[in-house]
């Protein structure tokens, strides 16, 4: 079945296109022809991109580029206190495209920017928090991202450093879910992919062999729940990228 209703949508893309680029062509001519170079490089681009693509995004110092970091093993990713990440940066793992971010949602508008141009080329989302979770301002931009842009589907949450706070961990990642439902309601946390680690304590464990603090990280949770996400949700999330960068150069020719 989800191959036939993705054989439908792929033709239905073709078609998508075929429109945009005469709604676009009814515009200014030398500036409509410009758009049009540009909306087909991209796409084009897109659509010959072999590996599925998850963009991780989120709060900065969230620990975007530590998680990448402990995903592929590299060690020519900076991680900083401070912000690390000024620029786009992609990394492959096992036939996906790790896509690292600026952090969003403070005064950096080009960071903000950088981020935006990200998540329209991007397959699958990460949104990443922090053990302190929403704030006002990330709260409105997850809801915009999720239920407005309709990046719902999308989207699996991952709370990073749950090892900064005291007391049992099940109690912990407990608080943690209940305050997530609070600040979603009245939508259901249950919409979303949800996970929680702690990067740092990963990457330690395993510079010092150390067990038990690989374990306290559940990374290896973490792993499982990023694979099955990809393997359920990718498919057709790919479908909708070239759609999105469609809608981003309809816009721009309208504007």
């Amino acid at each position: 079945m989800v191959d036939f209703r993705a054989a439908q949508l792929v033709s239905q893309t073709m078609q998508f296109r075929k429109k945009t680029i005469d709604l676009i062509r009814k515009g200014d001519g030398e500036a409509s022809d410009r758009i049009v170079g540009k909306f087909e490089v991209e796409l084009d681009g897109s659509s010959s991109r072999q590996l599925l693509s998850i963009a991780f995004i989120g709060q900065y110092n969230a620990g975007k580029s530590t998680t990448i970091k402990a995903l592929t093993g590299r060690d020519d990713i900076l991680i900083d206190s401070d912000i690390a990440t000024n620029k786009i940066s992609n990394y492959e793992r096992e036939g996906v495209l790790l896509i690292d971010t600026p952090g969003i949602c403070n005064e950096r508008k080009d960071h903000d920017a950088m981020t935006r141009e990200a998540l329209r080329q991007a397959d699958l989302l990460v949104y990443m928090l922090t053990s302190m979770l929403f704030d006002s301002l990330t709260a409105e931009d997850f809801k915009n991202l999720a239920y407005v842009q309709g990046y719902l589907n999308k989207m699996l949450v991952l709370v990073n450093k749950i090892n900064t706070e005291a007391g049992p961990v099940e109690q912990r990642l407990e608080n943690y879910r209940q305050s997530l439902a609070i600040t979603l309601a009245p939508r259901s946390l249950d919409e979303f992919g949800l996970a929680f680690i702690d990067a740092r304590d990963y990457l330690e464990g395993l510079a010092e062999e150390d067990q038990q603090l690989i374990n306290e990280s559940r990374f290896s949770e973490f792993i499982q729940t990023l694979d099955s996400f990809a393997k359920s949700r990718g498919c057709l999330a790919r479908l909708d990228t070239p759609l999105r960068i469609m809608q981003s150069y309809l816009d721009e020719a309208i504007g």
